[in-house]
């Protein structure tokens, strides 16, 4: 029985996967799609009060950076806390560069000018 115990101890929410590897990425993918619909859904009501499309290159950008600010952000407090300075200061870079990146490959439509 205690055998039983321990096992399902070290064990995953799916019953099969490692506590020690499951539980970091699955806080890491729903942090970051937390801030995913949430930029999204501001973004979108925002952009379409203003008059822009709600689902457009904006919309999909601003919710990246947010689901890969809000990831990041978490994933450096928690390696805070644990005393990881360094591996936090190399999460910061990362979740910065994922914005640089989502900036730079999602960019606003050029403007219409009329003449």
């Amino acid at each position: 029985m205690s055998r039983r115990k321990n096992r399902k101890n070290r064990l995953g929410a799916s019953g099969g996967v490692p506590v020690t590897w499951y539980a970091p990425q699955r806080i890491a993918i729903d942090d970051f799609t937390r801030g995913f619909l949430s930029a999204a859904m501001l973004a979108a009501l925002q952009g379409a009060a203003a008059g822009q499309p709600a689902l457009g290159r904006r919309t999909l950008r601003l919710a990246l950076q947010g689901g890969a600010a809000l990831a990041a952000g978490t994933a450096a407090m928690h390696s805070l806390r644990s005393g990881q300075r360094v591996q936090a200061l190399l999460i910061t870079g990362a979740g910065c560069a994922a914005i640089a990146a989502s900036e730079a490959l999602l960019p606003d439509a050029p403007a219409c000018s009329e003449i």
